[in-house]
């Protein structure tokens, strides 16, 4: 957003459609066959969608004079009253009913993302807004951000690895060790869900995984922090995985009040394509 003075509207290429109806269209798809031969591509049996759009427009990041955290619509860079909320009584100033709900949830969640600067994106769903529903007999998540409704399939590979290059094999094991993955958190929170997927590993697949935690707010080594990753917490012992799936953990071991550090055991080796971790920020 540096330099930034004006926000001109850029009008997209299925605008077309709606602004010339059938000949739009046409233009359209002959201006993308004409792109994709430029770009050397040949005929290909993939598909093309259109960009998704969100709504609002939200503006966030580190206000320039006071370094405050703020969001917004564009209306931020108004002349005269420019509508800059630090906090959700500042969004019932400016703001009410749906679009408040979305810049306060924006608030909450984005400022705990340690953003540099100020950033501009679409806001394509939230919590209340995502939906389930099953149409034509496909079950899909949908969200209507503006006048078009979005629907992706539940099972569709958005998120999920592509290939199994593109998870974690553990080396081969014959019992003796197993090895294990560290993941240091952006921020400090509280896991209420856990994912493992074994996505595409199907032959070689782990027999098991655990999970420990920890809270660590001083300043160490990585070699301090994998001596003493072995004595952390477990949240979860031991627990089966299968080929080719997604596993979901919600119920742990102990109760904890913040972490920070998540260590994954393989046992006794194996392959993941992810592993996702949802919760609370805690500060």
């Amino acid at each position: 957003m540096a330099n930034v003075k004006q926000l001109k509207h850029l009008e997209h290429l299925e605008d077309e459609m709606l602004n010339y109806g059938v000949e739009g269209c046409k233009a359209a798809v002959s201006f993308l066959k004409e792109l994709r031969k430029m770009l050397g591509q040949q005929d290909s049996a993939g598909f093309m969608q259109t960009k998704w759009d969100g709504a609002p427009a939200v503006i966030c990041g580190e206000h320039p004079l006071s370094g405050k955290f703020f969001v917004g619509t564009k209306s931020v860079f108004n002349k005269t009253e420019p509508k800059v909320c630090y906090s959700e009584r500042g969004v019932d100033k400016y703001y009410q009913g749906d679009l408040a709900e979305k810049l306060k949830y924006s608030l909450r969640y984005f400022s705990q993302l340690g953003i540099k600067g100020v950033i501009q994106g679409d806001l394509l769903f939230t919590d209340s807004t995502r939906k389930t529903e099953t149409v034509d007999g496909e079950k899909l998540y949908t969200f209507r951000p503006n006048t078009i409704t979005y629907g992706i399939p539940v099972s569709h590979d958005i998120g999920k690895g592509k290939n199994m290059g593109d998870g974690w094999e553990t080396r081969r094991s014959r019992g003796k060790n197993f090895d294990w993955l560290i993941i240091k958190f952006g921020k400090p929170g509280l896991i209420k869900k856990l994912e493992i997927d074994t996505h595409h590993f199907k032959g070689n697949y782990p027999d098991s995984c655990s999970i420990q935690t920890a809270s660590i707010s001083k300043d160490l080594s990585n070699e301090s922090i994998v001596n003493i990753s072995k004595n952390w917490r477990f949240i979860l012992n031991k627990s089966k995985l299968s080929a080719h799936k997604k596993h979901i953990f919600k119920k742990f071991l102990i109760k904890r009040s913040k972490e920070n550090y998540l260590r994954i055991n393989i046992h006794p080796d194996g392959g993941i394509s992810r592993i996702r971790a949802f919760g609370n920020f805690v500060k």
